[in-house]
């Protein structure tokens, strides 16, 4: 079931640490890590996390684009990742994907992904408050305290609110983020996403 979330204004994210294989396996650099894009043209940032078979995709909207589009694909990763007529094929080996949302301008046929590198780059999650929450981290500074990043905070009740990070962040795989809900600051805790931790 699809839980709606706002997305976060040029603030804190998901980050996923990527780890690449060596040796013979040609596909091992692409059977696990996360990879990202800011949508050209548009006010929408994809995130994906493969490990092995497994992927999930995070969709963040901004600005008007926050309770429509932002969302969660989840499946396997060598089939087009599906829902609520969105579409995500992933040729990650290429590093393109290519994201079908149900209008004609939720069309990107040839998206550059980017592998998640540096300190807190990529893809960030909780489950809170009745919802799957998510942060893209796009990129951040060694010390954490300058961050390109957008995310999204949202509940079981329908209140969504744009999420930010609290500072400095260290380079551990969770992180403290907070939201602002009827006049109060409220904080949770994001991790580093997996496919098997998303419930969409």
């Amino acid at each position: 079931m699809q839980k709606r979330m706002l997305a976060v204004a040029g603030t804190g994210l998901a980050v996923l640490l990527v780890t690449v294989g060596c040796g013979g396996d040609e596909t091992a650099s692409t059977s696990s890590g996360t990879w990202m894009a800011k949508l050209s043209g548009s006010n929408m940032w994809l995130a994906v996390t493969v490990d092995g078979d497994e992927a999930a995709a995070f969709v963040c909207g901004s600005e008007d684009k926050l309770t429509t589009h932002t969302r969660w694909l989840v499946g396997a990763s060598d089939s087009p990742l599906e829902a609520d007529g969105w579409s995500l094929s992933l040729d990650l080996e290429s590093a393109k994907a290519s994201l079908e949302g149900p209008g004609a301008a939720d069309s990107f046929p040839d998206v550059a992904l980017s592998e998640a590198k540096g300190p807190l780059a990529g893809l960030y999650t909780a489950f809170d408050s009745g919802c799957q929450d998510g942060v893209i981290i796009f990129s951040a500074s060694e010390d954490g305290m300058q961050v390109d990043a957008l995310g999204a905070w949202c509940s079981a009740a329908g209140d969504f609110s744009q999420v930010t990070p609290i500072l400095p962040w260290g380079k551990a795989a969770k992180f403290m983020a907070q939201y602002e809900l009827a006049g109060a600051t409220q904080s949770f805790e994001v991790a580093v996403a997996a496919p098997s931790s998303i419930d969409p």
